[in-house]
């Protein structure tokens, strides 16, 4: 059932339906927008200090270019990597996020995932236009999500990556 809504409040928007999960909140994707963008920023550097160690300093334009491709293949790299392996970044780990697909809940598709990245990237370079867009959708979804079939939705503290059960205590013992 795409596109029903649980709830009307404006920071609940929840989609009803088998394996349903709330919608994040565009603040809390916000906020973990800004952690994510320190980590790629970690990511890039690395990625720039091996390139400027093997090719010597990008002052030419064809160097500048390579230099910029790379990069943006290593950002891409990175995202599609994280999002299609369980659907979270690290930051959004920590901020209990995950990226599913909008019609069965579970994580995106490499297609979904790069889909996703080819469409964010033009839409962050206008002036974020892409996450601006999260203020008008009707379910406060970034537009990149929006065209990719993707949503971000408020993970599951409680899930395991493990399939064992919790370990149970053994009952106190009588005297």
């Amino acid at each position: 059932m795409r596109g029903e809504r649980a709830s009307t409040s404006p920071g609940a928007d929840t989609r009803t339906g088998p394996g349903s999960a709330d919608n994040a909140g565009i603040g809390r994707r916000l906020a973990c927008l800004v952690y994510d963008a320190l980590l790629l920023l970690a990511v890039l550097f690395l990625g720039s200090a091996l390139f400027t160690s093997v090719a010597g300093a990008a002052d030419s334009l064809p160097a500048r270019f390579a230099l910029q491709v790379l990069l943006l293949v290593l950002a891409g790299a990175y995202f599609v990597w994280c999002w299609t392996r369980g659907g979270q970044t690290l930051p959004m780990q920590a901020w209990n996020l995950r990226i599913v697909d909008a019609d069965s809940g579970h994580p995106p598709s490499l297609r979904q995932a790069l889909k996703r990245y080819v469409l964010a990237v033009p839409g962050t370079l206008l002036a974020g236009t892409s996450f601006l867009w999260g203020l008008i959708d009707c379910d406060r979804q970034f537009l990149h999500d929006r065209l990719a079939g993707t949503r971000i939705v408020t993970a599951d503290p409680d899930r395991r990556t493990t399939a064992a059960p919790p370990a149970r205590s053994a009952p106190p013992r009588s005297g």
